[in-house]
């Protein structure tokens, strides 16, 4: 992937092999293809796009010091090229909360964003709960790059200030235990009708299986997929740490993805079955706070935990998981009551008196 100092980025069409291009101009966010499969020729025909469509035939044009889409553009370009991943996500905030609410730079005081903060700390998140202390830090996170690097192209003269909330450390993942997520699995829909029939079984077959994360199950393609060998490629481009790797696949995950395909393309896309999920976790039974809270997160946290809680090889745990250090995946490991008592029970039970102390 290719990017410019001007705000433009080039991104190779997986089904073509064609470069397009993608900026931002006056509101909107032009595709356009660089008609190259070559990255050196389409960062070329790119350049002469964004001039075309920005500056006029042959032109530039300098982004406007006060427009915060603009600035917000060129920054998440650069972003994007540091660290692909995370700009995804800087994205979201950006369109979701940051230009909904300031449209010039000079209106990012601390005082505004202190609002801000006060603001998002009250409010509800789509899943119906109030939104943790722990989202918003990551939101002030990406909103202090991002004007460190106004600050950095002199386009402030420093940096407001505010005062962050604390971070919620008590907050627990919604936890199943195996057998509570086989029951779950079986209630489960083969087709999700809130999404116009896609398959929700299969999808959280494939990720109790895997452990996937939400992300990397929208990326997987049927091409990953090596059927005889039973292991699923995950590229670096999907995976959120850019950790590409191979993960083998459960006779269960197989079975499902026999069910559904093969087919070409995206194996399951980008969707949301939280409706789904949690009505299906009320036929089995799941007390109403872990089923009100429960999420693609949870069966992904949930069979790391069931892993580390039977196995002791964490390097393959880790590499199931896709993390990149060990400590991320020993987050996972629940200290479970059943656990506890079992090691009380090996540890502390009584010694037997040896033959020569009986004869005594």
């Amino acid at each position: 992937m290719g990017r410019e100092s001007e705000g433009w980025k080039i991104k190779k069409d997986d089904r073509t092999g064609i470069y397009t291009v993608r900026f931002r101009n006056g509101g909107e966010r032009p595709h356009r293809s660089t008609g190259c499969s070559k990255k050196s020729e389409a960062a070329k025909a790119a350049k002469k796009i964004y001039a075309e469509v920005v500056g006029g035939e042959g032109g530039t044009k300098r982004v406007a010091h006060g427009d915060l889409e603009d600035l917000m553009a060129t920054w998440l370009v650069e972003m994007d090229e540091l660290r692909p991943g995370w700009s995804e996500t800087l994205e979201i905030y950006a369109n979701a909360h940051w230009l909904s609410r300031w449209s010039r730079l000079e209106e990012l005081t601390g005082t505004a964003i202190q609002k801000y903060i006060s603001e998002r700390i009250r409010s509800i998140g789509r899943g119906g709960n109030k939104i943790s202390p722990n989202t918003v830090l990551k939101e002030l996170s990406g909103l202090k790059r991002f004007l460190t690097w106004c600050k950095r192209h002199l386009y402030i003269a420093k940096l407001p200030t505010w005062e962050a909330p604390e971070r919620n450390d008590d907050y627990q993942s919604v936890f199943l235990s195996r057998e509570e997520a086989d029951a779950v699995l079986s209630e489960l829909p083969t087709r999700d009708i809130h999404l116009t029939g896609h398959p929700v079984r299969e999808y959280f077959t494939v990720m109790w299986a895997t452990s996937f994360r939400k992300g990397t199950m929208a990326r997987l393609r049927w091409e990953d997929v090596a059927w005889n060998d039973g292991f699923v490629r995950v590229r670096s481009s999907a995976d959120k740490k850019r950790y590409g790797r191979g993960v083998p696949l459960t006779g269960a995950a197989l079975d499902a993805l026999r069910a559904i395909g093969p087919g070409v393309g995206l194996i399951f896309g980008e969707r949301d079955y939280r409706a789904s999920l949690r009505s299906a976790a009320e036929r089995a039974g799941i007390d109403d706070e872990r089923k009100q809270k429960l999420a693609n997160h949870a069966i992904r946290h949930s069979r790391i935990s069931d892993w580390a809680s039977r196995s002791k090889n964490i390097a393959a745990i880790q590499h199931m998981a896709g993390h990149t250090t060990l400590a991320s995946t020993m987050k996972y490991v629940h200290s479970a009551e059943e656990n506890a008592r079992a090691l009380l029970d090996e540890t502390e039970a009584p010694v037997a008196p040896s033959p020569a102390k009986l004869a005594k």
